[in-house]
């Protein structure tokens, strides 16, 4: 009778020995090849981007899984509210602003610290962000 129960905790911890091998695997693998189960951002869709700080940013977003993600054609949505009439707080203002259009002019892609992502989404075709991200684009052409 003891030999059994020896030979049952034996079994037992083998297993657990092997699941443990079996889950580190598979998580080394995810961090090596994987792209952490997010997917993969659509290069024919714009992206948003949320940061852990709380800071939104649209764009084209690559290089997922890698230490900085890029965010191509970055723009942000801006307030441009101010006073109305008696004083009162004006309804809001929102506006499209392309990031390399801001005051402090950056140049190039955006690179974000991936640590620093909390989400990001893709935006469908119908979304008034792609429209005006769209738009501006073909302004700038002209």
């Amino acid at each position: 009778m003891a030999e059994d129960i020896k030979d049952i905790s034996t079994r037992g911890a083998i297993m657990a020995i092997a699941v443990s091998l079996i889950v580190l695997a598979g998580v080394t693998t995810f961090g090596v090849f994987g792209d952490y189960g997010g997917g993969t951002p659509d290069n024919d869709r714009y992206q948003a981007v949320t940061l852990n700080n709380g800071a939104t940013f649209y764009g084209q977003l690559s290089g997922l899984g890698n230490k900085y993600v890029t965010l191509d054609n970055a723009y942000t949505i801006q307030n441009a509210a101010g006073q109305g009439q008696d004083g009162k707080q004006a309804t809001p203002q929102l506006s499209l602003v392309a990031r390399d259009k801001a005051l402090y002019q950056p140049v190039g892609a955006m690179k974000i610290h991936s640590e620093q992502i909390a989400v990001w989404e893709e935006l469908s075709e119908d979304s008034p962000v792609t429209k005006a991200i769209n738009e501006q684009n073909k302004e700038e052409k002209k």
